[in-house]
């Protein structure tokens, strides 16, 4: 069933934070680092989430690799969105579903217990600062 949930959302990110392609790529992160600490499955956040919202605001840019224009707009916004899942996972806790096993595992050597809190006061100065330079590099 195809509903054009990815399109719709894709043109409401292009209305509000289209004015450049940059512009679109915070938008991506913002959006990336919101829904990270709520779904731990990479996958799921950036093949079923984040994905449909690419592919479409693409092919409304003329973004398409079946034209042969991926390189236009496509490509920097793929980039950029598994740049970003990758740092999530990082910051959160609960970002990817390894890093509760890693919390885990430390726990049973002796450390102190990890919390959600103290994770993310350990990660957010690097991630956070790495979340920001990701789009404005990947563009450069």
């Amino acid at each position: 069933v195809k509903t054009g949930l990815g399109n719709r959302v894709g043109f409401m990110f292009a209305r509000f934070f289209g004015k450049t392609t940059l512009g679109l790529g915070y938008a991506l992160t913002a959006a990336e680092a919101i829904v990270a600490p709520g779904l731990p499955s990479t996958a799921a956040r950036h093949g079923g989430v984040m994905l449909p919202v690419i592919l479409s605001l693409s092919k409304a840019c003329g973004s398409d690799p079946a034209k042969g224009t991926e390189k236009k707009m496509g490509a920097y916004l793929i980039q950029n969105s598994l740049q970003c899942c990758n740092l999530t996972s990082g910051i959160f806790l609960t970002g990817a579903a390894q890093n509760l096993l890693c919390a885990r595992l430390a726990e049973a050597a002796g450390a102190v217990g990890i919390t959600f809190g103290s994770w993310l006061l350990a990660s957010c100065v690097p991630g956070f600062l790495a979340l920001v330079l990701t789009p404005y590099v990947l563009f450069k």
